[in-house]
């Protein structure tokens, strides 16, 4: 992955030359171009995305979300764990239970009904791919094997960019 610097490096001689050629010219469209740069720019590194909150799931669906390689996230009563190995067999959800990557808790709590959850652009790839599973059910701690009827989760969020 590039760094900013890099990114930036590329396209400033496109941005800054009218820049100083107007500078040159008019003080008050500079002043006016620079505004216009920090505002355009400030606004590229946040992005939105929604939850698709559902209240319960079907096998089909899991299915096709771990053919899409997505990033299980299972929210138990007590704590909040990877998902890793998914499958379904006979409407109930199997896997190994991992504990959760830093990488992915940073977006565990957003808001349902908000349309507008932000999300940093060095984080969009990582949380696109999460499904968020929520039971009432705890979960032991010395559990590593997990299996579970899908009619026992009470929501399922799918993160899509906004």
């Amino acid at each position: 992955m590039k760094s900013l610097h890099s990114k930036l490096s590329g396209i400033a001689p496109f941005v800054f030359f009218p820049f100083l050629i107007i500078l040159r010219k008019k003080k008050r469209a500079a002043y006016l171009l620079i505004c216009f740069l920090i505002l355009a720019l400030s606004g590229c590194y946040l992005n939105f995305y929604r939850t698709n909150t559902k209240s319960s799931i079907d096998a089909s669906t899991v299915s096709r979300l771990n053919s899409e390689n997505k990033y299980f996230i299972m929210h138990f009563a007590n704590s909040t764990n990877e998902l890793e190995n998914v499958y379904v067999n006979s409407d109930s959800l199997y896997g190994t239970i991992l504990p959760l990557s830093p990488a992915h808790s940073k977006n565990l709590h957003p808001l349902p009904e908000n349309p507008k959850n932000k999300m940093k652009g060095g984080n969009k790839k990582s949380t696109l791919m999460e499904v968020h599973l929520y039971t009432s059910e705890n979960l032991n701690g010395d559990d590593s094997l997990f299996a579970m009827p899908l009619g026992s989760f009470n929501r399922a969020d799918v993160y899509e960019l906004n």
